[in-house]
């Protein structure tokens, strides 16, 4: 994986087009942004491994990941989607194998990071959190 050189204000800019952060204040984008790593991955990259523990939280900047549990095909995410929420929220393996299906940018975000962005600032974690559970429009 290769991080992507970008001024935080371009990466704050890449945040606030993904729907899970869509009302996230710019104090709260400014604090996304950095712990954010912007990376391109190639075509046939694995960002989770069903089973596996989940390290990091991702939001499709462009691109397009398929997404399978038990090996069938469950959905095809794109920009603006975000995958690997539940395992770093309740620490369970991650439930599915998630893998680019063509060059894919992606806003990458380390476990312990997010955990401790959401524990300070309540606001955004209650935010995530209704978009995580589909209670807002836009959270597919």
């Amino acid at each position: 994986m290769a991080a992507v050189r970008l001024k935080r204000d371009e990466v704050c800019d890449l945040i606030a087009k993904a729907p899970i952060f869509s009302h996230a204040s710019k104090s709260d984008l400014r604090h996304i942004a950095a712990i954010a790593d912007v990376v391109d991955l190639p075509a046939g990259k694995a960002l989770t491994r069903e089973g596996e523990i989940g390290r990091e939280f991702a939001v499709i900047v462009s691109g397009c990941v398929e997404v399978r549990r038990h090996g069938r095909k469950l959905r095809m995410l794109g920009s603006g989607d975000w995958l690997g929420e539940i395992a770093l929220l309740t620490g369970a393996p991650r439930t599915a194998t998630a893998t680019t299906k063509e060059p894919t940018r992606v806003i990458l975000i380390r476990g312990g990071m997010f955990r401790g962005l959401l524990e300070r600032s309540p606001r955004l974690a209650y935010r995530v959190l209704e978009r995580v559970a589909g209670l807002v429009p836009g959270s597919d």
